[in-house]
């Protein structure tokens, strides 16, 4: 956490507020001042394409004292101490599921890793975001050791605010009520229907919001969304450094003309990949997921920062200088062992029906599946960030049990073995 106070407390970034960290302000100032869900504050209308998770968050941190022009500091010091959290929650996590070595390795790459302190100093939804997410999952690893109802409510309330701030995460829950029927644990196995009161709560709490959404008349709406996140994904090499940055809207004239229609849209990406089929095939089979979990974030200045900062603990601090460049030589390898351990725990449940390894088994599905959603959507490597705990999770135990079978391997006497 001290990292991050620095890094908040000394960043000089090149523009005040970046467009969404407006809009998402604005709305938190609207609500204060003319209980008005719109980020104009001229406007008598309200919006419904921006998702209230994130704002209702600012709103309640804005609240605690007057807006004035320390505000942005305030909520940079909060996403700190929601880091601060964060770390403490992953040590936990992952000391259940496995030892104090990997626990420690897993939260301490969480609370150095650059992505995760740079993240805190922007006011987009990442850091909120993350929290939820953790957080449900130490709900999870809670309610594993105590069948409880006040458990499964929270978890449910908790769900929903995560899918309120990226309603991607809409799934999660289901996924989670289908492991509970599948997994025994300590106790006796639940009865399913009090499970049910994760989705009855989780789909209770949701259901305001998307009644109002639905009877909102908006320009603006999922579905658009949805249908822009598909278009912009299927042009390759969306990347960030030597050569251009791809743009569709400057790239390709025909982008904006067909965006506003579901079958223009695929009509147009179907007759772009059978122009160029084999960049299509490898931008969907490999690049995608590469960009997605790549070092550079796409958007920004490269590295690990979104917008342009002129001026960080990153530039001017000679240890923390040396940890980005660590991180930057780590990425791809705790990526890589992520999901490979991802991938052996998978195929060990569907090969072996195994039984005890359910926040491990929650983990790596959680993964592949924000990794195929942005495979057929757009892979900006901005949208893993709040998955970073995850990965470094999944790595630290890959490299614990890696440890462990070394040392188990060549520890052993050796043992002269009769070749007939």
């Amino acid at each position: 956490m001290v990292t991050r106070l620095s890094f908040v407390s000394t960043m000089t970034p090149a523009v005040s507020m970046g467009s969404d960290a407006y809009k998402y302000t604005m709305i938190a100032i609207n609500l204060i001042n003319r209980f008005q869900y719109h980020y104009d504050p001229a406007s008598d209308k309200s919006i419904s394409w921006i998702y209230p998770g994130y704002p209702l968050f600012l709103t309640a941190v804005m609240s605690l004292k007057p807006v004035n022009n320390n505000f942005v500091d305030n909520i940079k010091y909060v996403h700190s101490l929601l880091w601060g959290g964060i770390c403490l929650l992953i040590y936990i996590i992952t000391f259940r599921i496995s030892n104090l070595i990997s626990a420690v390795i897993a939260a301490m790459l969480t609370a150095l890793s650059p992505h995760l302190v740079v993240i805190s100093g922007y006011i987009l939804t990442e850091t909120w975001f993350s929290f939820l997410l953790i957080l449900v999952l130490y709900l999870y690893a809670l309610w594993l050791r105590k069948h409880s109802m006040t458990l499964l409510i929270l978890m449910g309330l908790v769900a929903a605010a995560a899918t309120l701030t990226r309603p991607v995460f809409m799934l999660a829950p289901l996924i989670l009520f289908f492991m509970m029927g599948f997994f025994k644990t300590n106790e006796a196995q639940v009865d399913r229907r009090k499970q049910l009161i994760l989705l009855i709560v989780f789909i209770t709490a949701l259901s305001p919001w998307y009644i109002w959404k639905h009877n909102s008349q908006q320009v603006k709406d999922q579905t658009s969304l949805l249908r822009e996140a598909f278009h912009y994904g299927s042009y390759p090499n969306l990347s960030y450094g030597a050569g251009p940055r791809v743009s569709p809207r400057l790239s390709d004239s025909q982008y904006m003309k067909v965006s506003d229609d579901w079958q223009q849209v695929l009509i147009h990406v179907k007759n772009r990949a059978f122009k160029q089929p084999m960049e299509f095939i490898h931008w969907y089979v490999v690049d995608k997921f590469i960009t997605y979990w790549q070092w550079d974030i796409i958007q920004g200045q490269g590295g690990p920062f979104i917008y342009q900062v002129n001026n960080s603990i990153y530039d001017y601090n000679l240890f923390h200088k040396k940890i980005l460049k660590i991180f930057e030589e780590m990425h791809p390898l705790l990526i890589i062992l992520a999901f490979i351990y991802a991938t052996l725990i998978l195929y060990r449940q569907a090969k072996f029906r195994l039984k005890e390894t359910p926040l491990t088994l929650f983990i790596g599905i959680i993964l592949f599946y924000y990794s195929a959603v942005h495979i057929v959507l757009t892979p900006l490597p901005r949208y893993a960030l709040p998955l970073y705990p995850l990965i470094y999770m999944m790595a630290s135990l890959a490299l614990v049990k890696l440890g462990t079978t070394l040392i188990n391997k060549f520890s052993k006497p050796y043992e002269k073995v009769n070749p007939y």
